[in-house]
């Protein structure tokens, strides 16, 4: 039996745990408007796209907390990656009336958080980003890869 454990926004979890469970009677989907500490079972995938830059207060913090869930693999794709700048804080805009906090990482600082903590690099894939970024009202862009990972825990 397989069951799935989502992550989202408050009101998203609400209105899809509603749908899910109410209206399809569905008991194996839930959705959660936060990282728990502990699952009720051993987690074997956690897949992220595009979405680990939208979520913590400091770099890392989420990503630290589904580390700690300790899944067998952990997959991160269609995010935005620098490899020359230091993990920072940006926002991204909608157009430009319509922000939202953004963390563009580094990509050897994910990998060797990671490592540290047990993981081990068995895919990446890269593409070079066709967003403009910009630092320091500096141009960026041509540092920004749109990068998918998998790590696989080393037990």
């Amino acid at each position: 039996e397989i069951s799935y454990t989502l992550i989202d926004l408050p009101l998203v979890a609400f209105n899809s745990n509603q749908y899910w469970r109410k209206e399809l009677g569905d008991k194996n989907i839930s959705v959660m408007d936060s990282i728990p500490f502990s699952l009720p079972n051993d987690v074997d995938i956690v897949y992220a796209r595009s979405s680990i830059q939208y979520f913590g207060n400091y770099p890392g913090d989420h990503l630290q907390k589904l580390v700690d869930i300790r899944p067998k693999y952990i997959g991160i794709f269609e995010s935005y990656f620098s490899k020359q700048d230091q993990t920072h804080l940006t926002t991204q805009r909608f157009p430009t009336e319509y922000m939202i906090p953004y963390w563009v990482y580094n990509q050897d600082r994910i990998i060797d958080f990671m490592k540290e903590n047990g993981y081990k690099k068995i895919h990446h894939e890269e593409k070079q980003g066709v967003h403009p970024f910009q630092l320091a009202g500096q141009d960026r862009t041509s540092d920004r890869y749109l990068i998918d990972f998998i790590f696989e825990r080393m037990d």
